[in-house]
Order: structure tokens, then sequence, then C-alpha cells
């Protein structure tokens, strides 16, 4: 089994965040703790929208939640975000390309391409468009991850096992990674090694607050790491 991960809010909450005031340069991350508090409203509007399917359309959110102050490219980037949300992935691939096309340098919009190739099965192109993601940003640990999970598909099972390495050495915490990486591990016939792999998932299950969960999201992720340790 492997777990697939869901397409990027964090993206989208960025991509919210940057909508008032000016981009940040490559490699530099924004700490929007500490934006103005119209940002932080823009952003949080914006992605609680975008989690709760509420609004009229895609275009109609964006207007609330941003204002009018949106370049062509930011408004495909996320109009490309919100239709992977909602499952049109032909819809996301061909926006995101529109605004790959005019600024080549956005590694998560090439990370949001492959995560939406990929649920289309299309994961030599997918694996393309995360091989461009770490070009422009070798830490992005999520891009690392999901070409992994492209490779696993490929049947490339020894690279997958090296990117899903460099992925947790990047994100330690990524439970989707670890678990993700046993399962390629055991493919390999390296049970030892998977079995470690799982059971750092379920040490890093385990040291979650369980209070905000509802049972049946708790059902959800056990029966997930279960259904991975399973397969040995």
């Amino acid at each position: 089994m492997i777990l697939v991960r869901i397409l990027d809010l964090k993206f989208l909450s960025e991509l919210a965040a940057t909508m008032i005031g000016t981009s940040n340069p490559p490699h530099q991350t924004q700490d929007y703790r500490h934006g103005s508090s119209e940002r932080q409203t823009c952003c949080r509007r914006l992605v609680a929208c975008t989690g709760r399917g509420r609004w009229p359309t895609p275009s109609a959110a964006i207007g609330r939640c941003c204002g009018a102050n949106l370049t062509t490219r930011r408004r495909s980037t996320i109009l490309a975000v919100i239709g992977c949300q909602q499952g049109r992935f032909g819809e996301g691939i061909e926006l995101a390309r529109r605004s790959l096309a005019s600024e080549p340098h956005q590694p998560r919009a090439h990370n949001l391409l492959g995560m939406a190739l990929s649920r289309l099965g299309r994961h030599e192109e997918a694996l393309v468009s995360f091989d461009h993601a770490i070009v422009h940003q070798p830490d992005l640990a999520d891009a690392h991850g999901n070409r992994a999970s492209a490779l696993l598909e490929l049947g490339r099972t020894v690279e997958a096992v090296s990117s899903y390495e460099r992925a947790v050495a990047l994100q330690p915490a990524s439970i989707g990674d670890w678990l993700n990486l046993g399962t390629a591990l055991h493919r390999l016939g390296r049970h030892d090694d998977a079995l470690s792999s799982y059971d750092r998932a379920l040490a890093l299950r385990a040291e979650l607050p369980r209070g905000p969960l509802q049972p049946r999201q708790r059902a959800r992720s056990a029966r997930a790491l279960r259904g991975g340790a399973g397969e040995l």
C-alpha cells in the first residue's frame, strides 16, 4: 500500500498569504506569523473555504478571500490547487502548466503538477515534474516523497527507497513517508529495515495529540498504518 499524499494545502496557504505584498526571493521563506493581520486573514479565509468547499465558484472564492490584487500567474496557480483539491485533475494540470509557462521557478507548482499527473496514473510525466521541483528547491521534502511514490509505481523500487530516505531526512516527522519507505523496503526483501520504518511511523502517530481527531479519523489512520504493516 502506498499512502497518497493530500494535495498541497500548505502551498495554498502560502499563495494566499502572498496575495498582499511582494513575492519572496527564490529559496527564501517568509514567516507569515509576523505578517500583517490582513495577510493572515486572507490566508486563513482561503484555506478554510478550500477545505470546506464553500464557494459558488473557485474564482468567487479567490475574489472574496484575496481581493483584486492578484496576478494572472498567481490566480492560475491558486485555481490549479483548488481544481486538484476538488478532483478536477485535468483542469488543475492545465492551469499549473499555464502558471509555470509564465514563471518556471515555482517548486511547489511543479510539485502540484506532479501530484495531479500521478493521480491520473501518468507517473513518468509526474516524475519529470517532481525532478523540476527538486532542481528549483532541493530541500522540498514533499517533492522527494512524491518522486519516490512515482518511482515505486513505475517499479523502480531501489530508486524509490533512496528518494524516501531523502524525504524523511528532510522531514523526519512525515508519517506517510516512513510508511511508504517501509513498503518499498519490504518489496526489496529488506524486512527488518521495513519493520523499523513502520515502527517509526507508528511512534510518530502515537506522539500526535488525539483530542482534536474525530473517532472516524482515528479509525482511518489506524487502518492505514495496520494496512501497511500487514504487507509484511
